[in-house]
């Protein structure tokens, strides 16, 4: 294996591929070996050497791994809720008002179906200090809506609740220069629609103040358990997501949870994969992931994770006719049928 890193010019997660990557010594292709290795190839030398070539493949891919220095700075630490979660640099969203703080934040741009930087995955604020960099970051980033996947509760009652960082009536909160008022409440049963309007004393150049949507989904509490009415929350938030386009409001979709990652990381995915059915009628769960799990640190580390995800998919494909019911149910048969054998 080649013991010297491959240089990589990296402009935005999305764009890795082997078109991006430089090598040293262009003449020397034997340097590079691996890396250029066809499919037939790879398939060969796992055949050959088995376990052993797929582990020095391993090690090789982490031994320069993507940095996370700006999360584990002494300055930042403290706005991390949790320290073994860490953050990518090379698509950390940077708040763009120095004058105000310093631009850290632990969220991370993330890639849709067809537009890059679709999503920006946020942990939730959790003290008074992360709530006057969240709306600092909102009012920079200038998002087309938010998505709250979190139950909230003032006192502290374990990892999975969030402080209310937002106003539920119509009232108006102030971080500093930063107004935020709440001017609408839609309630229901499992969510909430806030219709927030921010001003910010910075803004001298006479721009309307913006109204943004928190899309507050309460019933969700545990990491590893969906919640029953997912898939109808989604359908609501689809339909808000075709408004802000209809408005041509173009900024990220804003998507936060406790950590940032586990709800946040599944509702984008699911999202994604969503939108290539309806475009394609393909799934690509595993692809997505990927792409995911690159981009958002910490996502999917847990199987649970990505099974409720595929059997979230499975649920949407049945319920709107896309795969054929009948094949399932033979299939289902078939396996039934083989387990008795078995036993």
């Amino acid at each position: 294996m080649t013991t010297e890193r491959l240089s990589t010019i990296i402009l935005e997660p999305s764009k890795i591929s082997p078109e991006n990557v430089e090598h040293r010594d262009h003449n020397n292709v034997e340097s590079d070996v691996e890396f250029n290795l066809k499919i037939n190839q790879i398939t060969d030398e796992i055949y050959k050497q088995k376990e052993p070539v797929i582990l020095d493949w391993m090690r090789e891919i982490i031994r320069f791994p993507l940095t996370t220095d700006a999360c584990l700075h002494e300055k930042n630490i403290p706005k991390n809720r949790f320290q073994n979660i860490l953050l990518y640099d090379i698509n950390r969203v940077r708040i763009n008002d120095a004058n105000r703080g310093n631009d850290y934040y632990h969220a991370s741009f993330v890639d849709g179906y067809d537009k890059q930087n679709r999503y920006i995955l946020a942990q939730a604020p959790f003290d008074e200090d992360t709530e006057y960099d969240f709306w600092r970051m909102v009012v920079t980033m200038s998002p087309s809506m938010i998505v709250l996947l979190a139950a909230t509760m003032d006192g502290d009652k374990g990892t999975a609740y969030i402080p209310q960082f937002w106003n539920v009536k119509k009232e108006r909160k102030s971080y500093g220069e930063i107004v935020v008022k709440t001017i609408n409440v839609a309630h229901s049963k499992n969510w909430d629609v806030y219709s927030l309007e921010l001003s910010d004393k910075q803004n001298t150049k006479g721009v309307k103040n913006p109204v943004i949507n928190l899309l507050h989904y309460k019933k969700w509490i545990s990491d590893n358990k969906v919640p029953e009415y997912i898939l109808d929350f989604r359908a609501f938030y689809t339909l808000k997501k075709a408004e802000t386009e209809v408005k041509k409001i173009d900024g990220p979709i804003m998507i936060v949870c406790p950590t940032g990652t586990h709800r946040a990381a599944f509702f984008a995915a699911m999202d994604i994969i969503m939108d290539r059915i309806n475009q394609e009628k393909r799934v690509g769960v595993k692809s997505t992931v990927q792409i995911v799990t690159k981009q958002r640190y910490g996502s999917f580390v847990f199987f649970e994770h990505y099974c409720n995800l595929v059997e979230t998919i499975i649920k949407h494909c049945m319920a709107s006719n896309i795969v054929d019911l009948h094949m399932l149910a033979e299939a289902e048969l078939k396996r039934s049928n083989t387990n008795n054998k078995k036993e």
